[in-house]
């Protein structure tokens, strides 16, 4: 398990928390023989013994984010290190656009839909069901607040996971190698390895320094 996958696995458990803390409640109807539909959310352990808990809604949400999980797991999944050569890096950005393009085009081509019963009566606009967008369906209306409410919590995943391995990426970044710099070299007259430092016996010539020799002299 890399970094990226440990933030996606806790993104996830705040997802699932969040989702059993405060999971759809249908109403509770007045009219005898009536199908009880979608109220709201509520925090669980307020509206526990007084509503029941919409459990078809809070199945698709739970699924929702677990294929997410499992999606972005696989996708997270580092091919094993090869010895002597270089780590293959993700391109986590490019990655959370495509999740993000994946989830809204979801979203969009299956949203929720508002009951039948608004269309001929004049009552409060409540939710029925999800439904593909170009089928027999496609005469109702959206029901607003819950096609509203997925947009945002996929967009605030999609920016917290984006801060989230940014931030890890650039605190394990690798230090970088050091530069071996090159000592200045200093000129001294007459010293160097480069200088004869005896009599040259291919010279048969006479000597032609006829001073003190300074390679032997200590420096100030």
């Amino acid at each position: 398990m890399n970094r990226y996958q440990k933030i996606l696995a806790l993104i996830a458990a705040g997802n699932l928390a969040l989702l059993l803390l405060f999971p759809p409640f249908l109403e509770n109807s007045l009219r005898l023989r009536a199908v009880a539909q979608f109220e709201s959310f509520y925090f669980v352990f307020s509206a526990m013994g007084s509503k029941k808990i919409f459990t078809e809604l809070l199945t698709l949400e739970v699924f929702f984010v677990l294929i997410n999980t499992l999606a972005g797991w696989l996708a997270l999944n580092k091919p094993p290190a090869v010895p002597g050569q270089p780590e293959t890096p993700i391109n986590v950005n490019l990655g959370l656009a495509l999740f993000g393009l994946a989830n809204f085009a979801v979203i969009f081509l299956f949203p929720p839909f508002e009951h039948y019963s608004s269309l001929i009566l004049p009552t409060l606009p409540g939710f029925d069901s999800f439904y593909f967008v170009l089928g027999d369906k496609m005469h109702r209306k959206f029901f607003a607040p819950l096609l509203y409410l997925e947009c945002v919590l996929v967009i605030a995943n999609l920016l917290t996971l984006w801060l989230l391995f940014n931030l890890g990426a650039s605190g394990h970044r690798a230090p970088a190698p050091a530069v071996a710099t090159e000592e200045p070299h200093h000129l001294h007259l007459g010293t160097g390895s480069d200088r004869r430092q005896h009599p040259d016996p291919n010279y048969p010539g006479p000597e032609r320094r006829h001073h003190q020799d300074r390679r032997h002299t200590q420096r100030t």
